[in-house]
Formats: C-alpha cells, sequence, structure tokens
C-alpha cells in the first residue's frame, strides 16, 4: 500500500525538530483523504508502515552482515537501522 509508505516518509517522524505528534497525525489525515481510502484502508496505513519499517530493519541488517568489514558503511547501516527502529516506536504508540 503505497499511502504506507508515503505515511511514514512524508508524515510520521521521531525526530526532535519534526512537528508534534498530533499534527503529523493531522498530514497522516490529509495523506489519507487525498488517496480516498475507505474505513478498512485507512487502518491497514499503520499496518503498511510498520511492515514497510520491518523490511528496512531486517534489508539494512542483512546488508550489514554482508558488508560487515566496510566499517564507514557498517556504521551507518547500523544509524539506519536505529533510526527505523524508532520511527516504528513511534508508529506504534
Amino acid at each position: 500500500m503505497g499511502s504506507g509508505i508515503h505515511g511514514w516518509t512524508w508524515c510520521i517522524s521521531s525526530k526532535g525538530e519534526r512537528q508534534p505528534v498530533e499534527v503529523q497525525a493531522a498530514q497522516v489525515r490529509c495523506l489519507i483523504d487525498a488517496y480516498g481510502l475507505n474505513r478498512d484502508d485507512r487502518i491497514r496505513v499503520f499496518d503498511s508502515n510498520l511492515a514497510r519499517q520491518e523490511w528496512n530493519v531486517q534489508f539494512w541488517s542483512q546488508r550489514l552482515r554482508v558488508d560487515a568489514d566496510m566499517q564507514p558503511s557498517s556504521k551507518k547501516m547500523n544509524e539506519i537501522i536505529g533510526w527505523t527502529k524508532q520511527e516504528r516506536a513511534l508508529v506504534e504508540s
């Protein structure tokens, strides 16, 4: 579901410099309305967010195992994994 990934990447962020959660929720509602989603699809947006975040953690964790000898890349991959887990915790809350 495209709106799930867009909801995460465009509207939801755990970064401190982003708007309060209430503003982010309003942005998600705007996105959902723009997609014209029905009630059932609206509920699946957050499941889609969580699924994409889980995919992201798995993908980068696998890359980390494959490219473990590349220190700059390993550092960056760990940052991405940590950031994704932080984002997921926000969506789950």
